[in-house]
């Protein structure tokens, strides 16, 4: 997860060099998006880290009740 962050975040700053400095507007419309990318990311490895506990959990279950 984390190697995606770093990932994407570098490859935002590389283009943005490439670009030239960005009037301070653009500069806030980059950040917001740069987080909700963040964001994404961390939502779905939350998401994927639920899902494993569920079904780890469910096994449980179904062993305690013989089924």
């Amino acid at each position: 997860m984390n190697a995606e962050i770093v990932a994407r975040l570098e490859q935002s700053f590389r283009e943005e060099v490439r670009a030239g400095p960005l009037p301070l507007h653009d500069q806030e419309k980059r950040l917001t998006d740069l987080e909700q990318v963040v964001l994404a990311i961390l939502a779905d490895e939350r998401l994927a880290t639920i899902e494993s506990r569920l079904s780890a959990l469910e096994k449980i279950l179904r062993k305690a009740h013989g089924n």
